[in-house]
């Protein structure tokens, strides 16, 4: 009998609903504090699930040739499709506002198409598409070695990741900045580059061979899952207050218990066992609200500087978060019209 992962999709619904408001900080002018525990908190595990939701269902196949190529391709078309909607803010972002000089400014945009981010947001599909390629030349390897190269990969890649954002102000005094400039110059920000999906795609090709086996009826519903859940969402709030009321805050992108919290979630979402009629409906609305927010996040900054406004936050939050619901149901109205089959492609 096949596996029911509608819980999977709702939850990367709801997820890109946070994402969207962790990116407009929605409840900065009402509570800081309450900006920065769920906004940037809470919301910061959305990227995480995502990655974990997406490896997983990638080695729920067999990890062959084709089906690796099929997943790039998918993703490839993807990121195609939404780099040409995103050019006006692209633009604007790396060339009319870059702090440097041209030639530097250009092969910072051409390195960013294979480490990092051209449009806002773009770091995730490259990174998924390089974690599929790694993952599928160390399938080839013996178990003990692919083992041994994943742990020490998603060690270093995590340790790093985590010291330059939620710890990145720390660089100044440890005497690292130059270093950092440097790798920022060749990979982007650790952060938001190629290397950040390796830790949550081991984790996904745990739960997806894990599930293979599993025994019908045995699921996640333990104490200690919820436990586990609940003690780690309260340690990660508490990082994150922690590092932004000590100032040692670069960025929120990855704190110390963003992953151990992930692995919880996800271990209780999949096998939550839900059935939702509209499960594709969310996964498309999530691909298309995560996406379309930093053009209407935009378009809401062009609005504050031609009409001298101030939007507040939680206005460009619904602004962004409702237009992006409507995408979604005007992709889906025209996509099977004659001539629109193209829209497809934004998910």
């Amino acid at each position: 009998m096949k596996k029911n992962y509608d819980s999977i999709d709702l939850f990367k619904f709801i997820f890109s609903i946070l994402i969207v408001a962790l990116h407009a900080d929605a409840l900065y002018d009402l509570s800081p504090l309450a900006n920065t525990l769920i906004c940037g908190g809470i919301a910061r595990l959305g990227v995480p699930f995502f990655f974990v939701a997406s490896a997983f269902f990638f080695f729920k196949k067999p990890v062959t040739w084709d089906n690796t190529k099929k997943y790039c391709k998918r993703l490839l078309i993807l990121y195609a499709a939404w780099f040409i909607v995103s050019l006006p803010k692209t633009v604007f972002d790396r060339f009319i506002c870059s702090d440097y000089p041209l030639p530097e400014t250009i092969f910072r945009f051409i390195r960013s198409f294979f480490v990092t981010s051209t449009f806002s947001g773009s770091w995730f599909i490259v990174s998924c598409i390089w974690c599929a390629l790694l993952f599928y030349l160390l399938e080839k390897q013996k178990t003990s070695v692919r083992r041994t190269i994943v742990i020490a990969l998603s060690i270093l890649v995590y340790a790093w990741t985590v010291f330059t954002s939620a710890y990145g102000k720390t660089l100044d005094g440890l005497g690292m900045r130059d270093f950092y400039e440097k790798y920022v110059l060749l990979f982007g920000s650790p952060y938001c580059s190629l290397i950040v999906g390796i830790p949550y795609f081991a984790i996904g090709r745990y739960f997806a061979v894990k599930d293979s086996k599993k025994q019908e009826g045995e699921g996640s519903k333990r104490p200690i899952a919820y436990a586990g859940l609940a003690a780690c969402l309260a340690l990660l709030l508490t990082e994150a207050w922690f590092t932004n009321a000590r100032g040692l805050t670069a960025s929120t992108d990855c704190y110390i218990m963003l992953l151990p919290t992930t692995v919880f979630l996800f271990m209780i979402i999949k096998d939550l066992g839900l059935e939702i009629k509209r499960a594709k409906l969310l996964r498309v609305a999530s691909t298309i609200i995560f996406f379309s927010q930093f053009i209407l996040l935009f378009t809401c900054e062009l609005a504050e500087w031609a009409f001298k406004i101030t939007i507040p936050n939680i206005g460009k939050f619904l602004f962004a978060a409702i237009f992006g619901l409507f995408l979604t149901w005007l992709i889906l109205k025209l996509q099977d019209k004659k001539g629109f089959g193209w829209l497809r492609r934004f998910y």
